[in-house]
Formats: C-alpha cells, sequence, structure tokens
C-alpha cells in the first residue's frame, strides 16, 4: 500500500498545524502549568500502555482500553 501525493501532500498540511493548535490549546495555560499538563498527559499514556508518538487506534489490537478509577 501507497500514500498517493495528494494524501501526502495532506499529511504534510496537518503536520504543520500541529504544532500551532498545540499552542492554541495551551494558550491560556502559565509555563509551570504547561509543565504539570505534560507531566499528567504523560503519565496518563504511561499508565495506558500508550507508545509516544502514536495514535493508540493505529496500534495493532487496540480495542478501546479505558482505565480503572483508583
Amino acid at each position: 500500500m501507497q500514500i498517493t501525493p495528494t494524501g501526502s501532500a495532506l499529511v504534510a498540511r496537518a503536520a504543520a498545524l500541529i504544532p500551532l493548535m498545540d499552542e492554541d490549546v495551551v494558550a491560556g495555560l502559565t509555563t509551570p502549568e504547561r509543565q504539570t499538563l505534560l507531566a499528567l498527559l504523560t503519565k496518563l499514556g504511561a499508565l495506558l500502555d500508550l507508545t509516544p508518538g502514536i495514535h493508540p487506534a493505529m496500534r495493532a489490537g487496540y480495542q478501546g482500553r479505558r482505565p480503572t478509577t483508583p
């Protein structure tokens, strides 16, 4: 399977927008708040055994796991 030139261009456009969207999401947070958010999201990712940089639905065998409440 191969991505088409049109698909490749779309992926490039989307990738260029990600940093801008990230900045919009955290625009109202201070630097320490952003650091706390990142730490908490990193912890959640580890608890869910997520691989950084890979959307969970793209992993083989993913079936919509939800964490249990402590």
